[in-house]
């Protein structure tokens, strides 16, 4: 039944026919096999794809899923031979677009379909667009290329297709440079490029990674549309299998370079085959009620629907020098794909943020103790203009907010980016001045003690930054990165400080043996761990996590929350955890905080925030994070926010929510809401919340 790949793949695999009748009678745009390719390097040769073959039909959608580093994107871009060669190299394999291969496609011919009947969203818009062209001009520029379209119709076309992907004010925005615009606009732009010349196939690689729930849910609506409009056929790249659950036809899950499943969507969420599979959906945060559960150490059986692909073989029989055979071997020892955990069992992929009925494990108010009071809190940055630099204006980052953090809770902090989350968490630390109100640390007004004293309180107040790689310094062994904050407060001496630093790299997961190595030596999830080992070397009461997983794959993401729960529990640290992922805020959380704009718009417990959410932007959040089941997708209602988040320099009067408010009433536009408990606990800033 299955063909033995040599020497690249010795699983065996399971052959069979397309998804379903009517896809297979659907025109064939792109069918790609045997596709290899690799990377010469000082290390040696990188196998980066390794006989990859699938197809594409007009119309669809296919997403592409794994971790970084499984050769996703290298698979697209060998498709349209964008890999620097050398050291890249495509060793064989076919493209066959629309009855040619691109892959011994003339340049010339192949530079016509690049752009013009393939279009290509890259990940991060920013270092994809020109920042000295006009976004007018850059679209214009593909139209002008790779079309025949009359000149004084090409500056319509352009602004035509702002409009289409959902920019307003379309004819004048095509003068704006791309600084000028927000990551969601700047991420449209892309998309309204690479749709410039109506191409067939358009190729989106994690498009949508860098960008908050709310703009996400803008951009894949956008894309949805696109379908409908131009039958256009659609390959998604990501990480995120909760992404792609309500977006594609059929999902390719890749690791090492190989593909390991194939399968229609609403299949492979109901039932995945491979372990590794397994592995990513059981790294989901979901919630739990009506759980769809899967378990990483069940027998894989051959896949009994003839619509789905399965690297398949019990796990004796794999062959160890299989990538994907190793990583399964390894399983039970290694934190490789930790699922979620919570009161001790293993947490799964389940249902709609809508249907999310959770408990707390521990309500803040039953721990009595303020740790952390934060009074009426403004930061307020400084517009300067003029050779005198004369001020004009602030930049109203945090904008007067109130809360209290428990001794021994996790208080979770949410918002888009630019809502004032991270700023909030640097003012508590004293990293940045307040402007106004106190923050008070166990009763003491922090911004009244003198320098010594600050110094002397920094052991017990620390942080997790956002960025693992720019935190760590690349010059220093990671033992004298942990070992720094101990060597600085004089923490003590030689031996018992190297002790201490061994020590903490266990207590997170790591070798001690590896305290020479340096931060480029590991990966990002193993970064993370440092940067956590070296907040808790002084064993404080107080952490903020800044961001601390959003640049991480969603497997490595669980390892790490998993991680700072254990670290809470053994230690009895406390959290302020800013993050824009409510799915996993919901997991770690005792309580959150719903910030806008530098204000609170609603505190509350997590059950009743994720199962009663009172104010609309708290409900426009909710509805805009992606689910991880096809069905229940497909059914939840939605709430798509439009446009982007205000100026903090310059804030509408009335509620800083009201210009994007699918509720607001006049009022709203003319009086600030007051910051009222609408229900025990659960504190709303809304005119309208009951």
């Amino acid at each position: 039944m299955g063909d033995t790949r040599s020497g690249r793949n010795c699983l065996t695999w399971l052959h069979c026919q397309e998804s379903t009748r009517h896809v297979s009678e659907l025109q064939k745009v792109l069918e790609v096999s045997d596709l290899v390719t690799q990377f010469d390097t000082q290390d040696g040769v990188v196998h980066a794809v390794n006989g990859v073959s699938f197809n594409l039909h007009k119309g669809e959608f296919l997403g592409v899923v794994g971790e970084s580093g499984s050769g996703k994107s290298v698979t697209m871009m060998s498709l349209l031979r964008l890999i620097p060669m050398p050291p890249g190299e495509i060793i064989g394999g076919e493209a066959i677009f629309q009855e040619k291969d691109l892959l011994t496609m003339e340049l010339k011919e192949l530079r016509a379909v690049r752009g013009g009947r393939i279009g290509f969203i890259f990940q991060d818009p920013m270092t994809s667009l020109n920042p000295v062209l006009t976004v007018g001009d850059q679209i214009q520029e593909s139209i002008r290329l790779h079309t025949d379209t009359p000149s004084k119709q090409v500056e319509d076309k352009a602004a035509g297709l702002l409009e289409l992907v959902g920019i307003p004010d379309a004819k004048q925005r095509l003068g704006n440079y791309p600084h000028e615009m927000s990551g969601g606009m700047r991420q449209r732009v892309m998309i309204a490029v690479a749709l410039a010349c109506d191409p067939e196939l358009l190729i989106a690689d994690e498009p949508t990674t860098a960008l908050d729930v709310t703009i996400q849910a803008q951009i894949i609506a956008i894309v949805r549309d696109l379908r409908d409009k131009l039958g256009t056929a659609l390959i998604w790249i990501t990480h995120d299998l909760g992404v792609i659950a309500g977006l594609v036809d059929r999902v390719l899950v890749m690791y090492g370079g190989e593909i390991v499943e194939k399968a229609e969507v609403a299949e492979l969420y109901a039932n995945p085959q491979h372990p590794y599979t397994v592995g990513l959906l059981g790294s989901l945060p979901v919630s739990t009620r009506k759980v769809r559960s899967w378990s990483a150490s069940r027998v894989i059986r051959r896949a009994s629907t003839p619509n789905r692909q399965v690297a398949h073989s019990p796990l004796d029989a794999i062959t160890p020098t299989t990538a994907v055979a190793t990583r399964i071997r390894l399983w039970s020892t290694s934190a490789t794909h930790t699922p979620l955990r919570a009161g001790g069992t293993l947490r799964t992929t389940g249902p709609a943020m809508d249907d999310m009925k959770v408990e707390s494990t521990s309500p803040a108010e039953a721990r009595g103790e303020v740790l952390v009071r934060v009074t009426d809190m403004k930061k307020h940055f400084p517009i300067m203009q003029g050779v005198f630099k004369r001020q004009v204006g602030a930049v109203r980052a945090v904008d007067g907010v109130s809360f209290d953090i428990f001794r021994g809770e996790t208080l979770g902090l949410v918002g888009e980016s630019g809502s004032g989350k991270s700023t909030a968490g640097r003012v508590i630390l004293q990293l940045d001045e307040a402007t106004e109100g106190t923050v008070a640390f166990e009763g003491r007004d922090l911004a009244e003690l003198s320098s010594g004293q600050m110094r002397a309180l920094r052991p017990r107040m620390q942080m997790v930054f956002q960025n693992p790689h720019a935190s760590l310094n690349p010059r220093m062994t990671v033992g004298t990165i942990i070992g720094e904050p101990l060597q600085e407060h004089k923490r003590g001496k030689g031996s018992e400080r190297q002790l201490r630093v061994q020590e903490l790299l266990s207590l997170v997961g790591l070798e001690p043996t590896h305290a020479n190595r340096y931060p480029h030596e590991f990966s990002g999830g193993q970064r993370q761990r440092i940067g956590i080992a070296r907040a808790i070397a002084l064993n404080p009461d107080f952490i903020v996590c800044d961001e601390p997983i959003a640049a991480l794959d969603v497997s490595i993401q669980a390892q790490v929350v998993n991680l700072l729960e254990d670290l809470q529990e053994v230690l009895g640290l406390t959290y302020l955890f800013i993050s824009h992922d409510l799915s996993m805020v919901r997991h770690i959380a005792d309580r959150v905080a719903v910030m806008y704009l530098g204000k609170i718009m609603e505190l509350a417990s997590v059950d009743d925030l994720y199962n009663d959410p009172k104010h609309p932007y708290t409900q426009a959040l909710l509805s805009a994070v992606p689910v991880p089941d096809p069905e229940v997708e497909a059914t939840r209602r939605h709430i798509i926010l439009e446009g982007d988040i205000p100026s903090p320099a310059n804030p509408p009067p009335g509620c800083p929510f009201n210009t994007r408010c699918p509720i607001a009433q006049d009022r709203c536009s003319q009086e600030v809401p007051e910051f009222r408990e609408l229900a025990p606990s659960q504190w709303v800033a809304c005119h309208f919340a009951e």
